[in-house]
């Protein structure tokens, strides 16, 4: 047995560290929103460049094999 696409577990670790960041939970931690006055913050902008990295750099085998694909996120069940 053998683990295909192991790399992903390092950006699935970054991806669990950035959901507690947090201007409520980290004091002191610079929020997008009062800065730029943005409807969203660091952990959701960090969030969505770890899901494009995630998706740009799967293993294609995997995905594959795992018979991944967008249908759920466009609502076509």
């Amino acid at each position: 047995m053998s683990i295909v696409g192991g790399k992903s577990f390092i950006i699935l670790a970054v991806i669990i560290g950035a959901v507690f960041l947090d201007t409520a939970v980290i004091p002191g931690f610079p929020s997008l929103q009062k800065i730029f006055h943005l409807p969203f913050g660091i952990r959701e902008l960090l969030l969505f460049v770890l899901a494009a990295v995630a998706w740009k750099s799967a293993d294609r085998e995997a995905v594959r094999g795992n018979e991944f694909n967008f249908s759920p996120i466009r609502g076509g069940y």
